[in-house]
């Protein structure tokens, strides 16, 4: 039966949203309505990428089959009837309908125990949704959190070993290290008035301000050991602010 009712998540379609605007009056949709949505089935997105790398085959469903549940109607409710300040954008129902396909693509991966694969293919929505608000011009608090995850994922793409660090990979290290200070102070400085009054989010931000102070530190001692394992404490850390905040 639990199986049954997941595949039947599967299926994607849409009820034209202009007859969810004749039920509520003719009222229109704002952005801030779209956003309150789609943060919460963010939520349920987030725990999904986060379970599937885990390799957690139970939760992981449960996000995912969570979040295609929300996204399925976000999708009948303004795909024919976007915000204002998605109104113009041409590929504004082809990125509604595809990041609802991405999401059915991982549940199947998962049911098959592709866990890893599940993971790969969730990242797309993180980028579709990303380049729609690009597209738009809009920048929210999440888009600060992802670019602090491409430049850390830079980093750690780079497979480093303890006979690797020479003069030029040092470089290297701290030229990314300064970029991370960077963007971290930046979602500091773009995190919502409530994130800041929020004593979760302060731990967890500090977390990675102290894992990228543990890497400084490491390079200034010119100590491989001590600069791959700080390396592969940033992504915990970091981990941390995307599942509950990002």
């Amino acid at each position: 039966m639990e199986k049954l009712i997941i595949t039947l998540a599967l299926v994607f379609v849409f009820v034209p949203a202009a007859l969810w605007a004749d039920t509520q009056g003719g009222e229109t949709n704002t952005f801030q309505q779209f956003q309150q949505e789609e943060n919460k089935a963010y939520a349920s997105y987030r725990m999904a990428l986060f379970q599937t790398n885990k390799k957690n085959q139970t939760k992981s469903l449960e996000s995912a089959v969570s979040f295609q549940k929300q996204w399925q109607a976000i999708t009948e409710k303004y795909i024919e009837a976007p915000p204002d300040i998605f109104a113009n954008d041409p590929e504004w129902e082809a990125s509604l309908v595809e990041i609802g396909n991405i999401n059915a693509l991982s549940i199947n991966e998962m049911l098959s125990g592709q866990l890893s694969d599940a993971h790969d293919t969730l990242e797309a929505i993180r980028d579709e949704l990303g380049a729609l608000r690009q597209r738009n011009q809009v920048i929210t608090f999440s888009d600060h959190v992802n670019n602090y995850h491409e430049a850390m994922e830079s980093l750690l793409l780079l497979g480093l070993r303890p006979d690797d660090i020479s003069d030029k990979n040092l470089l290297i290290i701290r030229e990314e290290l300064a970029v991370l200070d960077y963007l971290a102070e930046t979602m500091v400085q773009k995190a919502p008035a409530e994130y800041l009054g929020n004593e979760d989010f302060k731990q967890v931000i500090n977390g990675v301000f102290s894992s990228l102070h543990n890497l400084r530190q490491a390079v200034n001692e010119n100590s491989p050991d001590d600069i791959l394992q700080s390396i592969k404490k940033l992504k915990p850390a970091y981990a941390k602010v995307f599942i509950k905040f990002g």
